[in-house]
């Protein structure tokens, strides 16, 4: 029940903050935790911060380019402009 709750408010909170033309999506890091938990960490976060590595092998193929922004990042203007630079 509290994994459904959780798995709720996350998709009202997504819904929410995203307007409709973006997409989320959230891939599963256990499938590459082995290949990262050799990489020295002593942060309360463990591997997972570094789970971006892993974007080739995480990500579906079709997938072109991606755009990783940390939690604390603040954008000052539209993101299209960013990803523009990459066509």
């Amino acid at each position: 029940m509290a994994r459904c709750m959780r798995s709720m408010t996350l998709h009202v909170s997504i819904t929410f903050l995203f307007p409709p033309a973006v997409q989320v999506s959230f891939y599963p890091v256990s499938s590459v935790e082995a290949d990262l938990r050799w990489i020295p960490n002593r942060h309360y976060t463990g591997f997972y911060p570094f789970a971006k590595l892993a974007f080739p092998e995480l990500l579906p193929e079709w997938l072109s380019r991606v755009i990783v922004l940390d939690a604390d990042a603040v954008l000052a203007t539209d993101i299209a402009h960013l990803w523009s630079q990459f066509r």
